[in-house]
């Protein structure tokens, strides 16, 4: 466990799992640097857990991913109150809100996979499935899980269906109010448990969550999918392979939300391995951000030419 950023004040911090040398290098490399940005704007630490939280030989041990379960009862004992749990795979908008502004600490606060999305969801897992097809594999499927209903999702992992997808990659609790209950959802499962994405955690998480029916509900901006906004948005991209076009492409995807994830392991995934943010980004963007803020009137100025 390495702690990266200790907050002055707060005892919020934005946690993660980076386990085996690649995806902590790849974290520490290309995510990492707009996560300290964001966080030393908003008071916010920064935990990575580079070791798994089990050993593999325990008769619960699960994929990696399932130990993110455990992080508030590895941390009861430190000076951390709220986690904002994220994927390594997600980089932030430095000049996002703080994903704690007004959280209330008795609830979950997490995202959805259905609900508040700003496209039609058919539309765009048609344009992922068809895109894919064209450009990147002509065997990939038009008909696959990525449009499974919410009744077959659960059905297939033996879980009563519930009214919501939730996103496991971003997730706020409290440690006295959630990290007993977590794990407790942990070990209720062996390395046996199935989902359509091979054995994730997405599906069982969100069925605990809404099962508990004390949540509320992320703005999608705060879990934006790279694999929507590059469908709907910036489709071009699917048949360039320049990387200067990719990264403002990238770039302008961030700014336009907060954070951005890039889930999967196909190649429109991973294209948040890059650098995004330098100086002289960072002035541009910081001027954008405090325009926003200022009053304009409207005042007639005359007719206004490109010299």
């Amino acid at each position: 466990m390495k702690f990266i950023i200790k907050p002055k004040k707060s005892k919020n911090y934005i946690v993660t799992l980076a386990i085996g040398k690649k995806f902590f290098n790849d974290w520490k490399k290309y995510s990492l640097p707009s996560w300290k940005l964001y966080c030393k704007k908003n008071d916010i630490g920064i935990i990575c857990f580079d070791k798994e939280l089990i050993s593999r030989k325990h008769k619960k041990w699960k994929k990696i991913i399932w130990q993110q379960l455990l992080i508030g009862s590895a941390l009861k004992n430190y000076n951390v109150e709220n986690i904002c749990y994220v994927d390594t795979d997600i980089l932030i908008n430095p000049f996002s809100p703080n994903i704690f502004n007004k959280y209330n600490k008795k609830k979950f606060l997490i995202s959805s996979n259905i609900n508040n999305l700003p496209y039609d969801l058919n539309i765009v897992k048609k344009r992922v499935a068809f895109y894919r097809k064209e450009f990147l594999n002509n065997k990939y499927p038009l008909d696959s899980g990525l449009f499974a209903n919410l009744n077959r999702l659960y059905r297939f992992s033996n879980l009563e269906p519930q009214k919501d997808e939730i996103c496991s990659g971003v997730y706020v609790y409290n440690i006295k109010y959630h990290a007993n209950l977590l794990e407790r959802w942990f070990y209720l499962y062996d390395n046996k448990v199935v989902s359509m994405t091979s054995g994730g955690i997405q599906i069982h998480l969100g069925y605990h969550i809404i099962q508990t029916n004390n949540y509320e509900l992320l703005d999608y901006k705060f879990q934006a999918y790279w694999m929507y906004e590059m469908v709907m948005n910036y489709p071009f991209l699917y048949f360039t392979k320049n990387e200067k076009i990719i990264t403002e492409c990238v770039t302008a995807s961030i700014m336009n939300n907060y954070f951005l994830h890039f889930a999967g392991a196909w190649s429109d995934g991973q294209m948040w391995k890059r650098k995004i943010f330098n100086k002289r980004k960072l002035n541009f963007y910081n001027k954008l951000n405090k325009y926003y803020l200022k009053k304009v009137s409207g005042k007639s100025v005359g007719y206004i030419s490109q010299k």
